[in-house]
C-alpha cells in the first residue's frame, strides 16, 4: 500500500493522513507500507497547538514501531 503526503508546501501528518496510516499498517495481508510525499518535502511541519485528534503522533508512531510489516 502506497499513502502519499499531498498538502504542500509543508505535507503535513493531518488526523486523516494518520488514520489512514494506522489502517494500513494493520491491514490484514499487508506485506509493506510506503509514504511519499509530494514536492521538494518529505514533512515539515508540526503544529504549534497540541494536537487532540487521534490517533495522536505518539500513537502512530507506536504503531509504526509495533507494526510487524
Amino acid at each position: 500500500m502506497v499513502l502519499t503526503l499531498a498538502l504542500p508546501p509543508v505535507n503535513e501528518l493531518t488526523p486523516d493522513l494518520r488514520s489512514a496510516l494506522m489502517k494500513a499498517l494493520a491491514a490484514p495481508g499487508a506485506k509493506g507500507v510506503v509514504l511519499s510525499a509530494e514536492g521538494p518535502n518529505f514533512s515539515a511541519h508540526l503544529p504549534l497547538e497540541p494536537d487532540l485528534a487521534e490517533p495522536s503522533l505518539a500513537e502512530l508512531c507506536q504503531a509504526v514501531s509495533d507494526c510487524a510489516v
